[in-house]
């Protein structure tokens, strides 16, 4: 995912990021509902982030109905 978004100027919807993860790794994220995996594992790797005192690696924003993540230090 981070590989993804350093490519990209701008924040990318979950749908998106699985798209181009999956062009990279064709066979990675391959579930029934690969956008709710990648959400658990971002959850829970901000999570264990914060609680460890490190700031999140991911920035989340809203456009429209649509949650953006960037990279945490990019520009918007």
């Amino acid at each position: 995912m981070v590989e993804v978004l350093k490519e990209h100027n701008h924040g990318l919807a979950l749908h998106q990021i699985v798209k181009e993860i999956r062009k990279i790794e064709p066979d990675c994220l391959r579930g029934e509902t690969p956008v709710n995996s990648l959400y658990s594992i971002v959850y829970r790797k901000e999570k264990k982030r914060i609680k460890a005192g490190e700031k999140p690696l991911f920035k989340k924003y809203g456009v429209h109905r649509n949650i953006l993540y960037k990279l945490n230090g990019s520009k918007k």
